[in-house]
């Protein structure tokens, strides 16, 4: 099976400007803090931007609407939390997710790491298992199942791109099969 990773185009900038105050906020508590809230949702007031892509890394991983639905169906134990976008000098309001991926040991001994940071992941086949969608501990990039970014792609997202990443093969496994 075929992983990739998922990253927020970098053609795409994020669209809209959030709040200074906000950006303070948000920069203390990050997702953690978020996700232990008691509220079911977090409001945050953006100005500018007609665009909103359906993946955002700043100020933390966030998933658009419609998305958030195909990545639960595949992988019911992520973390979700609503995040609204209020731009009120365009009077328009936009649903995020705030997304806590499962972190696993991924990563082959083939790995190469650059002092404790890696450089270039190579998966192992074994050690994923039936993850769908994770991330490598130690490492913030989100990883997908090829299974998944079809899906996802049916649904023609905005803003997001896919790059291979190598994959060890499970022991007894050839050519995917």
């Amino acid at each position: 099976m075929d992983y990739f990773v998922m990253k927020q185009d970098p053609d795409v900038k994020t669209p809209f400007e959030i709040s200074s105050e906000m950006t303070r906020a948000i920069g203390a508590r990050r997702f953690k803090e978020l996700r232990r809230s008691k509220e079911d949702q977090q409001v945050m007031f953006v100005k500018g931007g007609n665009e909103y892509p359906d993946f955002i890394t700043y100020p933390f991983m966030m998933i658009g609407d419609k998305l958030k639905k195909v990545l639960s169906l595949y992988q019911p134990n992520l973390a979700f939390k609503m995040v609204v976008m209020i731009d009120h000098q365009q009077g328009r309001q936009t649903v995020y997710h705030a997304m806590a991926v499962p972190e696993i040991d991924g990563a082959s001994e083939l790995t190469i790491r650059h002092f404790g940071k890696i450089k270039t992941l190579i998966l192992d086949g074994d050690k994923v298992g039936n993850n769908r969608i994770f991330r490598v501990i130690g490492d913030n990039r989100v990883i997908v199942r090829l299974d998944v970014v079809e899906s996802m792609l049916r649904r023609i997202p905005y803003g997001i791109i896919f790059e291979p990443v190598e994959l060890k093969e499970k022991v007894g496994v050839k050519n995917g099969k």
